[in-house]
């Protein structure tokens, strides 16, 4: 006969009181978006709770956070969806913040700003599976690219943000650097406009 030994997780009680104090918090709902992701806030705390207690689960040879765990850290009155959304938001600071700093929208939960961030690596995503070689190919003097917008287009800063943003995301680069790469090739394909 065989049995499974099964590693007990421990929550450590700074753990308990981190997750207890973040609990409060979340129930009173009295802090703004902006302070809920700085740093110090709340998502940003319990995102980390979440890593954490994903981490030790591992270690003990776990798949995934149990129950027991998520009740010993004090945070079972969170809901689920709240804390998969924290954890998000920590795996995804750098990408996320750039995003609210590219967007004219204003947000008031992670929830909708999750949401808009798959909207633009989706929308990103769908000219580059039209067909690559098309993106590729330099336009030259007078032609189009198929990547160009056509009459009836709406093209605005909202949108070049959530572009941009997307293009970083899905080359694993940072908004500054396509950024600069944008003006780099400005620079290059268009010498007049900087003359003037």
């Amino acid at each position: 006969m065989s049995s499974t030994e099964t590693t007990e997780v421990v929550i450590t009680e700074d753990m308990n009181t981190e997750g207890v104090a973040i609990a409060k918090i979340v129930k009173s709902r009295v802090s703004t978006f902006k302070g809920d992701i700085a740093d110090d806030g709340w998502v940003v705390r319990l995102g980390n709770l979440m890593l954490k207690l994903e981490d030790i689960a591992k270690q003990a040879g776990r798949k995934k956070v149990s129950s027991k765990m998520i009740n010993d850290a004090g945070i079972d009155k969170i809901s689920s969806a709240i804390r998969c959304e924290a954890k998000w938001f920590v795996q995804n600071t750098d990408e996320a913040r750039s995003f609210i700093a590219a967007s004219k929208k204003g947000y008031n939960s992670v929830s909708s700003l999750k949401s808009d961030v798959a909207k633009a690596a989706k929308a990103a995503e769908k000219p580059e599976a039209s067909t690559e070689s098309d993106s590729e190919s330099e336009a030259t003097e007078g032609e189009t690219t198929d990547n160009a917008t056509t009459e009836g287009d709406t093209l605005d800063v909202s949108t070049i943000a959530v572009a941009i943003h997307a293009l970083a995301s899905r080359d694993g680069k940072s908004v500054e650097d396509v950024i600069s790469e944008i003006i780099d090739l400005f620079e290059e394909t268009n010498p007049v406009a900087l003359a003037a």
